[in-house]
């Protein structure tokens, strides 16, 4: 919230924001899902 309040374009952050997560949210499911195969 205080980031986008900052940023003088706070819907170019969103999507940055979005894919981020996304991103992050990927390698940990192959993260996962390669742990669960070796394990």
């Amino acid at each position: 919230m205080t980031v986008n309040q900052r940023s003088p374009h706070p819907h170019v952050t969103t999507p940055v924001r979005g894919s981020r997560l996304l991103g992050a949210a990927t390698i940990f499911g192959f993260g996962v899902l390669a742990c669960w195969r070796s394990c």
